[in-house]
């Protein structure tokens, strides 16, 4: 109809790999009934999808805060970049000291997103950055030294990235 023929795989193409579309003569006939003479070889019409972006998650090269002083914002200073922009699965691992993170707009599987040692979150780009803005750290009472929270990212489709932020807790 039209002119369009549209062509639905039966699975999800596999990134960055070549493919090959064949057509049997007399699939398609125009409006005058003449046939197609089809496609029966593998680089008439080839294609190769487009590689998948890894993400890539961005902290600051260290922090330092107050033990005492409750929780400490690291709002703008952590996120994730991923070009074509998959939905991503985030684990943040805190050691001496607890996370915090606003849930809205994403579904968290570990933790409640309050005051957690581990916090595993997943949803689109735009609102896992949006969580990683509310991002807080409260050191465990009473210590002093270095803390860190490690940050996972995978966008499931095989690009992860995986960076440890160092927190100097002084007292």
């Amino acid at each position: 109809n039209n002119g369009v023929v549209t062509i639905n795989p039966s699975t999800t193409l596999d990134l960055n790999t070549e493919y090959y579309v064949q057509i049997a003569a007399t699939a398609l006939t125009d409006e005058a009934g003449n046939s197609y003479l089809g496609i029966t070889d593998t680089t008439s019409w080839s294609f190769t999808t487009v590689a998948n972006n890894t993400p890539v998650n961005t902290l600051p090269s260290a922090s330092t805060v107050k033990e005492g002083d409750g929780s400490t914002a690291l709002a703008d200073t952590i996120g994730i970049a991923d070009g074509d922009t998959d939905n991503q699965s985030v684990t943040l691992t805190a050691t001496n000291g607890t996370i915090s993170i606003t849930t809205t707009g994403v579904t968290v599987t570990t933790g409640d997103g309050t005051d957690d040692a581990v916090i595993a979150f997943n949803g689109t780009l735009a609102n896992v950055n949006t969580a990683l803005d509310s991002l807080t750290f409260k050191p465990t009472a009473d210590f002093s030294g270095n803390a860190t929270i490690q940050m996972q990212t995978s966008d499931g489709n095989g690009g992860s990235d995986d960076d440890t932020l160092t927190i100097a807790v002084a007292n």
